[in-house]
């Protein structure tokens, strides 16, 4: 057969995932059956899959007795990790390329194929806490709602030894913090990826979702240069109001925060706006509007202070 009639696994999986997003997603039985050459990873695939749906009580696109009978028909015995690289669940971890305050990223490898995705774990230090678990379920409920191309789009979740974690697809071409250069005096890419990040966020504020903490480090450029808005870690739901519950709390990165994010009041969808005007100061001018060595100073500078026109 040739490359053309014999699709890899990965270009199945994206189909797969394409057709889902468009709710045209083919029966799971005839698709895997469809492809034989990948018959055990495909299942694996769905098993994944249907984890994911599970835990954020979504309906599954693929039917749950038709994967237990993959399970016994084509088995899913599937290769054995590479000679010293780490399993964690279905998935061999390559190497970390993030870590935050709540987790690490790493590039892994879904067992037994060619699938690399971003796979991201609740860090070990915080497991025992209650709030740390609530917070990266939010972080996860939040990031798969969307269905933008400008959005890292969230695969599937599960949970190993008691580890929650989440894979997302792996935009490996750096964050827009690393390459901020490459734009400076290039007014029409700035217009340009600055339009596709706004899109994107406003697609989360249709769906009540604000970021929070956008800034530089979590816009990712993939190898053609699309911007990737990711990590939702600080993601809280709006109300019917369009504001932010009164209970939640400040949060975000300096000097990125918009100044109502200091008080007591909700938020609005202003805060998320507030950051991407920062961030579009910074790729036409070279530096960032507000300046201090400290929180406070930087905290006064964003309430007190105009940037340079």
């Amino acid at each position: 057969m040739t490359d053309r009639e014999s699709p890899s696994l990965d270009e199945v999986i994206a189909a797969f995932l394409l057709a889902s997003e468009q709710g045209e997603a083919p029966d799971a039985k005839a698709w895997v059956a469809q492809h034989p050459q990948h018959g055990p990873e495909l299942v694996g695939f769905l098993e994944n899959l249907e984890e994911f749906q599970a835990f954020l009580g979504f309906s599954g696109r693929a039917d749950a007795n038709q994967t237990v009978e993959f399970r016994h028909t084509q088995g899913t015995s599937l290769d054995p990790p590479m000679q010293g690289v780490e399993r964690f669940g279905g998935y061999e971890l390559l190497q970390e390329i993030g870590r935050g305050g709540m987790g690490t990223v790493h590039r892994a490898r879904l067992t037994g194929t060619t699938l690399i995705v971003a796979l991201k774990q609740i860090r070990s230090d915080r497991l025992g806490g209650e709030q740390a678990r609530k917070r990266f379920r939010e972080e996860i409920e939040s990031a798969a709602r969307l269905r933008h191309s400008n959005v890292v789009q969230v695969y599937h979740v599960g949970e190993h030894q008691e580890q929650p974690y989440y894979t997302m697809a792996l935009v490996d071409g750096g964050s827009l913090e690393e390459h901020l250069p490459r734009y400076w005096g290039n007014y029409r890419a700035i217009a340009e990826l600055i339009a596709k990040v706004a899109r994107a966020v406003h697609h989360g504020h249709q769906l009540q979702v604000l970021h929070r903490d956008l800034k530089p480090a979590n816009i990712l450029l993939d190898h053609v240069g699309e911007p990737h808005v990711t990590d939702f870690g600080l993601a809280t739901r709006l109300t019917a109001t369009g504001k932010t519950p009164s209970s939640e709390s400040p949060a975000g990165s300096l000097p990125w925060m918009a100044p109502e994010s200091f008080g007591t009041e909700p938020l609005t969808t202003g805060v998320d706006i507030w950051a991407i005007g920062v961030i579009l100061y910074e790729l036409l001018t070279g530096t960032r509007p507000f300046h201090g060595t400290t929180f406070t100073q930087l905290q006064q500078a964003i309430l007190d202070q105009d940037p340079t026109p």
